[in-house]
């Protein structure tokens, strides 16, 4: 405990005796010797508070209150960069989950597109092709649910699914 060693640290500079200090705050010799030497590890806030006035020393300085809660503070701070962090993370992570989903509805589409349109091209040897994209739109409208076809800024297509089967 660092508090004992600066304890016995202060009366030693201040040339005070175990005897006088033990005197002072309302102990025996032994009982205080006790305190110096760590067998009695707890001792009562107000014994405590006596002796940092017998050493003429804060009781925060003493005990290093105010370390503590410089160190708390500074632990507090971090948990709420982390939290901030974690949340970021997050979002990145679900932006990450909404990308994959709309790439497997994309595949999705391209392969039941391909299906029908295979389906549709047995049938209909002649068939041209703004005919065949229209009948393949048809059937999967008709038998996979409503669709969005969505085109960003580079061209890149998306497909989902509304209302599936």
């Amino acid at each position: 405990m660092n508090e004992i060693k600066k304890i016995k640290s202060l009366r030693n500079q201040k040339g005070i005796s175990q005897t006088k200090m033990a005197s002072k705050v309302g102990l025996s010799q032994p009982g205080y010797a006790k305190i110096e030497s760590g067998v009695t590890e707890n001792m009562s806030l107000s014994l405590a508070i006596k002796i940092s006035k017998v050493l003429e020393i804060g009781f925060n300085e003493l005990y290093d209150i105010d370390g503590d809660s410089q160190k708390i503070d500074s632990l507090n701070n971090e948990i709420e960069i982390l939290k901030k962090r974690i949340v970021e993370l997050e979002e990145q992570l679900d932006d990450k989950r909404k990308a994959n989903l709309s790439n497997e509805e994309t595949i999705k589409y391209w392969n039941l597109f391909a299906k029908y349109s295979r389906e549709i091209q047995s049938e209909n040897k002649n068939i041209s092709a703004n005919e065949l994209e229209n009948l393949v739109m048809m059937k999967i409208y008709k038998n996979d649910g409503p669709f969005i076809v969505k085109v960003d800024n580079e061209k890149n297509w998306s497909f989902s699914f509304r209302g599936e089967k």
